[in-house]
C-alpha cells in the first residue's frame, strides 16, 4: 500500500500538509509515503518528513536524463514538469500492489482505507472524471480525436494497480502521446489516451472539487474525502475557495504554521518571472530547431 505525490519546490508546502492530512485523518498506518521529487531542497525534504509526524518518507529524486527527457514537455507558468512524473512513477519504484496518487494541492479529510479496498476489476486505473463543464470536457475530446461522450478522467487522484499499470504499458503509452503532441492538459491527456475508457470511477468524493468553488457553502465540501483546490491554491492569500479553512487548520501541523501566506504582489512577480523562464525557453528550442535543419 502506498500513497505517493510528485512535486517540486514550488508546490513543497501543499505536498507537506497534503502528508500530514494523509497521517491525521487518513488511517492507513500501514501504508508507505513516497514523494517524488524535482528538484526539492534539502530543507523542503526536511519540512515534509516532519509533516508526517514520525511516519518515514521515501523520495525519489528524479534524475538529470529523465529531466532532459521532460524538457521536451510543455510548461507553462502554472505548470511545471513535475507535473508528468506522476505518468513516470510507477515505473520508478520497485513496489508491487496498489499505489495512490495525489496532487500535493489536496487534502484528506477521512479514511483512505475503503480506496485500498476497492476492486478495480480488470483495469489499471481507478479515478474520478473531471469536473469541468461538460461542453468543455466535449471539446477535449474532439481535440483528442475522441467521440464527444468519452469519460474524461482528472488526474489528481489515481488509484493505481502496479503490475497491471506495468504489464498493459500505460506509462509507454503515455510518453509516446507526449512525444507526438503538444498543447491541452498534456499530462492529463496523455493519461485519457493511453486508458481510453479502461478506468474505474471511483466516486467524486475521493477527488472533490468543484470548477467554480465560490459558487457552493463551506458545507458542501465537507462530503469530501479527498478535497481538491483547483484554480486558487489555498496558501494564497487572496484564496476565496469557501473551505480554505481546512488547509489552514492543517497547515497549523507543520513546519510553515507561521510561515506568511503568499500576497497577491509576490505571486504576480513569480508569475512574472515564470513567464519570461518559459519564454526564454521556448526561444532556445525554436533556435535549435532552426538550426538543426
Amino acid at each position: 500500500m502506498i500513497i505517493a505525490c510528485a512535486t517540486d519546490r514550488h508546490y513543497a508546502e501543499l505536498a507537506g500538509v497534503m502528508v500530514n492530512s494523509v497521517v491525521t485523518n487518513g488511517d492507513v498506518p500501514e501504508a508507505k509515503i513516497i514523494i517524488c521529487d524535482y528538484d526539492l531542497r534539502e530543507k523542503d525534504r526536511q519540512n515534509i518528513r516532519a509533516c508526517a509526524m514520525g511516519r518515514p518518507v521515501e523520495f525519489i529524486r528524479i534524475e538529470d536524463e529523465i529531466k532532459h527527457k521532460l524538457s521536451s514537455y510543455m510548461r507553462t507558468v502554472s505548470w511545471s514538469r513535475a507535473m508528468y512524473c506522476r505518468l513516470l512513477l510507477p515505473n520508478l519504484i520497485k513496489d508491487n500492489g496498489r499505489m495512490l496518487y495525489l496532487d500535493s494541492d489536496m487534502l484528506v479529510l477521512e479514511s483512505l482505507r475503503p480506496l485500498f479496498e476497492l476492486s478495480l476489476e480488470d483495469c489499471a486505473v481507478g479515478a474520478v472524471p473531471d469536473a469541468d463543464n461538460p461542453d468543455h470536457i466535449k471539446r477535449r475530446n474532439i481535440r483528442l480525436g475522441r467521440s464527444p461522450d468519452t469519460r474524461y478522467l482528472n488526474s489528481g487522484t489515481l488509484l493505481i494497480d502496479l503490475e497491471r499499470w506495468r504489464s498493459y504499458g500505460i506509462g509507454d503509452k503515455c510518453l509516446d502521446h507526449l512525444d507526438n503532441n503538444t498543447g491541452g492538459y498534456p499530462d492529463q491527456d496523455a493519461l485519457n489516451m493511453a486508458l481510453g475508457d479502461q478506468w474505474i470511477d471511483i466516486g467524486k468524493k475521493w477527488n472533490f472539487t468543484e470548477r467554480t468553488s465560490t459558487n457552493f457553502p463551506r458545507e458542501y465540501f465537507l462530503q469530501a474525502g479527498i478535497l481538491h483546490y483547483t484554480w486558487r491554491k489555498p496558501n494564497l492569500a487572496h484564496c476565496e475557495h469557501p473551505a480554505r479553512d481546512l488547509y489552514l487548520t492543517q497547515r497549523q501541523n507543520t513546519p510553515w504554521k507561521n510561515k506568511p501566506l503568499v500576497s497577491n504582489t509576490r505571486r504576480r512577480i513569480r508569475r512574472e518571472w515564470k513567464k519570461m523562464d518559459v519564454f526564454v525557453e521556448n526561444l532556445i528550442k525554436r533556435i535549435r530547431a532552426r538550426f538543426a535543419h
